[in-house]
């Protein structure tokens, strides 16, 4: 804990403890910082002028709506139910980020006056329902899966509108378009965290006019290699003297591919290309593009114009199983996956899991220099060790256990444990070392047995929560 009259804040410790700062009407505060999550307003003391609020979400996030100045607020490692809370704020500003994120069906509730919102550095994100009136800057940076971006853009008078290593979102089409008008759009990062915008770059919007939304150039340049190459792998020809109508067939696909389709449940490539067209990028059906699966191989027809644009597509998605499993997750996030299964959905969730191995926890990047690890608490083969000394299969057993038995591992890395979910962020080199530790201690009970005894059972049962 610390405060300053001079520097005019207030931090406060884990603990939540307001021991040692002055009671009454402090109106020298302007900034209140929580260090891990935010407590209840303290008794005997109000923040007439505080206009910044930072901490860690909590059930507690209400008791501050009432602050007369209050314009910044900074959340970080928000859940769904944490959302609900920001009701009756009337904050400018506010900024949400770290953590598992906020899935496809949180509920947000009217944001009458904020004009800037960011949200960062979290697994998904999604911004359905969400009503801003006012809302004029929106940044979206180091996120996996953003839902209902162009909800949010369409509905608010954004005129700057900043998305960085966003992997993915379901409908790149209406992202695009509904960016169209805005006065100032920075979308960028390396292609390899931004699948769905190279399918801009690749496809009916890299034609589109000059505008505000033009691509980063490291984006452009690979997108051409790679659509020149996939029209040089496929045959086209006219279907019709009269017409542009051309016919294209694709090679086949890798190896790696077809097992992962064949894996995910997908019986016709043909209708599954068609869905996943139709939800991505509607305006090429809409076109006359047509997709079926002839004599086992994939073939494109249509207008000679948008023909290409779903080879290049098509080549993008089957440019490596990690990008195909991304744009499916991501429609599954979305509730979007029917169309491309037949009603159905991908045989198993998520698709990524059958790229990444048998790791119990994935590794992706985020941003420039920052990846994130995440291992959901599904059951292991250690699970029954840990209920067997009274522990909990959860997010903050595994943070205590990792900070008590493998100190050297998590030294550079910052833990973020919800009971649901362990996640973890740093480099990747150091993530790595903590993934390699989780595998040891999850798939064999020798290894989380010889942990326990070593670091005493009482230990991880000591202030679990951070």
């Amino acid at each position: 804990m610390g405060w300053s009259e001079v520097e005019e804040y207030v931090h406060i410790a884990a603990g939540n403890s307001w021991k040692g700062v002055p009671k009454g009407s402090l109106d020298w505060v302007k900034m209140i910082e929580f260090e891990t999550k935010i407590g209840p307003c303290p008794p005997g003391r109000s923040f007439p002028k505080a206009w910044r609020l930072e901490g860690r979400a909590s059930e507690y996030v209400h008791e501050w709506g009432h602050l007369p100045r209050l314009w910044d607020l900074t959340l970080r490692y928000p859940r769904p139910e944490h959302v609900a809370q920001l009701a009756g704020f009337r904050v400018k500003r506010l900024a949400v980020y770290q953590g598992a994120g906020l899935p496809a069906g949180t509920v947000w509730p009217e944001l009458p006056t904020v004009k800037s919102a960011s949200w960062a550095l979290m697994s998904v994100v999604s911004l359905h329902g969400l009503t801003a009136p006012v809302l004029h800057e929106v940044d979206v940076d180091g996120v996996r899966e953003c839902l209902g971006l162009e909800e949010l853009v369409r509905s608010s008078p954004v005129q700057n509108l900043q998305v960085f290593d966003v992997r993915q979102v379901p409908l790149p089409q209406a992202v695009w378009d509904a960016a169209a008008g805005i006065a100032q759009v920075n979308w960028g990062g390396e292609p390899k965290a931004n699948h769905w915008l190279m399918e801009a770059a690749l496809g009916p919007a890299a034609r589109g006019p000059r505008d505000a939304r033009a691509l980063p150039a490291q984006m452009t340049r690979r997108a051409t290699r790679i659509r020149a190459a996939a029209l040089d792998g496929a045959t086209v020809t006219p279907e019709d003297a009269t017409t542009d109508a051309v016919r294209a067939v694709l090679p086949a696909p890798s190896e790696e591919i077809a097992g992962l389709l064949q894996r995910m449940g997908v019986t016709d490539p043909g209708a599954f290309w068609a869905g996943l067209l139709s939800v991505r990028w509607p305006c090429l059906p809409e076109a006359g593009v047509r997709i079926a699966l002839k004599d086992d191989a994939t073939v494109v027809h249509g207008p000679r114009e948008a023909v290409e644009d779903a080879v290049a597509l098509l080549a993008w998605w089957c440019s490596s199983a990690e990008v195909l499993a991304s744009v499916v997750d991501v429609l599954v996030s979305a509730g979007l996956a029917g169309e491309a299964f037949a009603g159905g959905g991908p045989a198993v969730v998520p698709v990524s899991r059958l790229v990444t191995g048998s790791s119990v926890a994935s590794i992706e990047r985020l941003e420039e220099r920052t990846y994130v690890l995440t291992m959901p608490m599904q059951p292991v083969p250690a699970t029954q060790v840990l209920e067997s000394r009274g522990l909990e299969h959860a997010g903050h057993t595994w943070d205590r256990l990792l900070e008590l038995g493998f100190p050297a591992e998590v030294r550079r890395v910052e833990l973020d444990p919800e009971a649901d979910v362990f996640m973890a962020y740093g480099s990747r080199p150091a993530l790595k070392k903590v993934q390699a530790v989780l595998d040891r201690l999850t798939q064999h009970a020798d290894e989380l047995r010889s942990c326990l005894e070593r670091i005493g059972v009482a230990g991880l049962s000591l202030n679990p929560e951070p």
